[in-house]
């Protein structure tokens, strides 16, 4: 936070979470609601909030940092880059002949996603006390795909914030599942599309959209500014992520390299096949 004559005229929030990436463990700090006074913008107070936010970050032992922005400029200047990988479905369709029924989410299922959260290749770790807060947000569309026994076997998430309207952002659980998910979560806000949300490791899901005739989009998930370049790489390698790695005697080399020959949208951690690059997509991260 930036103070001027006792008054808060800039500031930034940091939310830490633990998130893993094919069995890699990672700790990552969100950063949002960033805002500086009108009367007080250009005068390099936000660059200050984020370095102030970027030295937290790093006592914290945080491996990187991510955040959303349509204005990058300020960010880039900081050291994030483009990073990522995301797709975006638009789901116009309705599906009522699967397996499964949907209904909305009751407070007895969250065991349940619980458990087909963490069996996700990438999942934030989170306590049931997080997944009751996260059942609570006002205006969210919730609901579970279960078979005749009532057995949970998916689950989506729809409007998880303002930024996130008529957007199925988080969802897990069997692939079959989704075109009944999105359809449920379509018809219940009465609206003529919706989108879903997710990443280059989800192949089974994207074979299903695509069954769907499903338009699909690609693009970069957001800014990144990794902050411990070699523990990170060392991590992935030791969990078996990356098992052609090869050493890398100078990681800062490889992100300004990732920074400057890669396309944007596939920047640093990409689908780039470059040895040394982390094919990275984070799920479950709440909208602040």
């Amino acid at each position: 936070m930036a103070v001027v004559a006792g008054e808060a005229v800039s500031h930034a929030a940091l939310y830490v979470h633990q998130v893993h990436v094919h069995g890699c463990p990672l700790s990552v700090g969100v950063i949002g609601a960033v805002a500086t006074d009108p009367r007080w913008r250009h005068h390099g107070l936000a660059g200050q909030v984020l370095a102030e936010i970027e030295g937290l970050a790093r006592a914290q032992n945080l491996d990187l940092l991510a955040l959303w922005a349509t204005d990058t400029g300020l960010y880039e200047q900081a050291g994030y880059v483009r990073s990522g990988r995301e797709w975006i479905a638009v789901w116009q369709n309705d599906d009522t002949d699967g397996p499964y029924r949907v209904r909305a989410l009751e407070a007895n299922d969250l065991p349940a996603l619980m458990g087909i959260h963490a069996r996700e290749s990438v999942h934030t770790q989170r306590s049931l006390a997080d997944w009751q807060a996260l059942a609570r947000i006002p205006a969210m569309t919730s609901c579970v795909a279960v078979d005749q026994a009532d057995a949970v076997h998916a689950y989506a998430f729809c409007g998880k914030g303002i930024d996130l309207e008529n957007c199925i952002h988080e969802w897990a659980g069997v692939a079959g599942a989704l075109p009944a998910l999105a359809s449920y979560t379509r018809a219940s806000l009465r609206v003529p599309e919706i989108y879903i949300m997710g990443g280059p490791h989800q192949a089974s899901v994207l074979q299903v959209l695509q069954q769907q005739s499903v338009a699909i989009r690609q693009g970069a998930l957001g800014m990144l500014r990794l902050l411990r370049p070699a523990a990170v790489a060392e991590r992935f390698r030791l969990t078996g992520v990356l098992a052609t790695l090869e050493a890398q005697p100078d990681c800062e080399a490889l992100e300004r390299d990732a920074a400057e020959q890669v396309p944007p949208e596939v920047r640093l951690f990409g689908d780039d096949q470059r040895t040394g690059l982390i094919a990275l997509h984070l799920s479950g991260l709440d909208s602040m």
